[in-house]
């Protein structure tokens, strides 16, 4: 008898030490909540698919994803409805790319963070954040534009040669377009690589094959096309094939998009300066994590990227397995 009590005793013991040490085991109502994130790009493309690919993989059961675009790239007032929403559902956390007024984006953050919401940013350069108090949002986690496209002049330096003229299809203005175009003219610099002529091409392929063929008809010299993107760069490689000039023109791009990288194993697309949109969005959702568990997160967090070219595509390419 005197066993069996201590025996019970035990039990009784071990029971309420598990009640103690883990509450979640001993009442599932205690159990961890998934965070509700509110993430609003500026568009649905293939970039931007690939960044959600990232938050999803990486988040997997922590969070529960909200993910809502505007009609167009344009559609700021959308966008900016789209937010006011989930801030009046007190989501957990809202991170945003936008195109927009960054003053009225502003004026959003300061709503959400007063309500208790994390707020982030999402893909977008320093320099346009200016107009945003810095205590309005935790974090920005992207990359570095100018840095990123000075890379990708300096391996068109080291990989294509001491000189050559280049044609630059540029995207819609603002402060992406800039940097990506001082960057890489800054990547040229101690060589004979000459910009000869820059035209816009609103950041889409259709629009970069057509720019495109009308520069090759008036620059038949031309050794490179740099697409400030992979979708205007693709549209130029179009260009340059149906021309016949593929041995003549290289094309490199930006963004590092599974499209480019399938172009580059196939022999088409030279190169692509890959930011790595994956690793944007896994990143994007640690620091999310990080941040509502009370961790310290940069305020302005870029991933590193590099170029990926024939002699890394199929290491690269695991990224979209």
């Amino acid at each position: 008898m005197k066993t069996l009590t201590k025996v019970l005793c035990l039990l009784t013991l071990t029971v309420l030490l598990l009640a103690i040490v883990s509450p979640a085991l001993a009442s599932p109502s205690l159990a961890a909540k998934k965070l509700r994130v509110g993430i609003a790009p500026p568009a649905d493309s293939e970039f931007y698919q690939l960044i959600k690919k990232g938050v999803t993989t990486c988040g997997g059961d922590q969070v529960e994803l909200l993910w809502q675009t505007p009609t167009s790239h344009q559609a700021v007032e959308e966008q900016q409805r789209i937010i006011e929403a989930w801030i009046n559902q007190k989501l957990d956390a809202i991170a945003v790319t936008t195109v927009g007024d960054l003053s009225a984006m502003d004026e959003l953050f300061k709503r959400g963070a007063e309500a208790g919401i994390k707020m982030y940013f999402l893909n977008m350069a320093e320099p346009q954040l200016e107009p945003v108090d810095r205590a309005h949002f935790v974090s920005s986690v992207g990359y570095n534009n100018y840095e990123a496209a000075k890379l990708l002049g300096e391996w068109v330096v080291k990989n294509r040669g001491q000189t050559g003229k280049i044609a630059v299809l540029l995207g819609t203005p603002g402060v992406h377009a800039n940097d990506r175009l001082r960057g890489f003219t800054d990547g040229l610099k101690g060589s004979q690589w000459t910009v000869v002529t820059k035209q816009e091409a609103d950041w889409v392929r259709d629009k970069g094959q057509s720019v495109a063929e009308s520069i090759l008809q008036a620059n038949p010299d031309l050794n490179l096309i740099y697409g400030e993107n992979d979708e205007m760069a693709l549209g130029a490689l179009q260009a340059v094939q149906d021309r016949g000039l593929k041995d003549k023109v290289a094309v490199v791009g930006l963004d590092g998009v599974k499209a480019a990288l399938d172009s580059i194993t196939e022999g088409g697309l030279t190169a692509s300066m890959n930011v790595i949109p994956r690793e944007m969005g896994c990143q994007l959702i640690n620091d999310i994590v990080i941040g509502a568990n009370g961790g310290t997160i940069p305020k302005i967090h870029d991933i590193k990227v590099h170029v990926t070219d024939k002699t890394n595509v199929e290491q690269d390419m695991k990224a979209f397995d």
